[in-house]
């Protein structure tokens, strides 16, 4: 930080561009009154030098309430008392309108289907979004009970399971775009000198296997399906499908379960294997495509937990996190695989 800058506790790191060290990191953190504040910093090791306005975002400035998520250059929420008002460039703006009409059609009326947040009012670059009521698939994974997990895990089950099956048009996502994804975030990591040593060789152990693996027929996917987009009210709701893609149908099984060995490597064990005994079971009882390859399932998810190390490294990882996201999948336990 500069002098005379108040403190900022920083929790959220990305590469302000991908490939380029040169140009530096962008951060998210909360200063010491607990506001949302963006950085940036630059190669030389200067400080952070905190951000008050985005050049990208300009309707940010106009927009009253509390921020709660601010990637600099990129993307912005915002907390009024009756809305959320989610700011980005037109482009994407758009392509998150697109997706959302579609996978709506689509999903419209259709049992056990997941909800999609309505959209308020939209701009060029600015969505106004109504408020759902419920609790967070994280929330319950940082303390939920067991038995409270497995319904949920049973509930997020059938929620995917209908949106694999609703027929939505949607962009292609396929293995060598999995693949890239990957690629690009372990190339950054060691560019920026945050990766793990292991992290290089378990991920081209795992995309060997990612390629040795059959993909099954594409279907409509979230395609960044984890705990932090499962709400559960009275409906189960979909946060942010702005990415949702057609893709191979073990994607949103393993990126949700790579993200409980996540929540378990941080000391949410109990509740991740809860979560995980509902999703199987729930998997099976409403008939997920992929269900019943488990070596699919195995291939991606290890592919996301090598993605999940590359970008939690540049935000600090808990001692042996990272050893036990890279170690194999498929141990002892029958649900997560230690």
């Amino acid at each position: 930080m500069n002098p005379g800058e108040p403190p900022v506790q920083w929790r959220r790191v990305w590469p302000r561009r991908s490939g380029d060290p040169a140009a530096g990191l962008v951060l998210e953190g909360t200063d010491a009154g607990g506001r949302v504040v963006a950085g940036t910093a630059d190669a030389t090791g200067a400080p952070v030098r905190l951000r008050t306005e985005d050049p990208r975002l300009p309707a940010l400035s106009g927009v009253v309430g509390s921020v709660v998520g601010h990637r600099w250059g990129k993307r912005a929420v915002v907390r009024r008392p009756d809305r959320f008002v989610k700011l980005a460039t037109a482009r994407a703006t758009r392509t998150a309108l697109d997706r959302r009409a579609t996978l709506s059609a689509a999903l419209s009326g259709r049992d056990g289907a997941p909800d999609l947040v309505d959209v308020l009012r939209a701009g060029e670059d600015v969505l106004e979004l109504r408020p759902v009521a419920g609790t967070g698939l994280t929330a319950l994974l940082a303390g939920g009970d067991t038995a409270a997990c497995v319904r949920a895990g049973r509930r997020t089950a059938r929620a995917t399971t209908a949106l694999a099956a609703c027929g939505a048009d949607l962009p292609e996502h396929d293995d060598e775009a999995e693949a890239a994804v990957l690629t690009r975030w372990v190339t950054d990591a060691e560019a920026f000198g945050t990766a793990p040593r292991a992290l290089r060789r378990a991920a081209g152990t795992a995309l060997e296997a990612l390629r040795r693996s059959r993909p099954g027929p594409s279907v409509p996917t979230h395609r960044d399906l984890h705990d932090g987009q499962v709400l559960l009210g009275s409906r189960v709701t979909f946060l942010d499908v702005d990415t949702a893609a057609l893709a191979d149908p073990a994607l949103d099984v393993a990126n949700l379960l790579a993200h409980l060995d996540l929540a378990a490597a941080r000391g949410h064990r109990a509740q991740a294997r809860a979560v995980a005994e509902g999703l199987w079971r729930g998997w099976g009882e409403h008939g997920h495509p992929a269900a019943g390859d488990p070596a699919r399932v195995a291939a991606l998810r290890a592919v996301a937990r090598c993605r999940i190390v590359a970008v939690h490294s540049f935000r600090g990882l808990p001692p042996g996190t990272a050893e036990e996201l890279l170690s194999p999948c498929g141990g002892a336990d029958p649900v997560l695989g230690w």
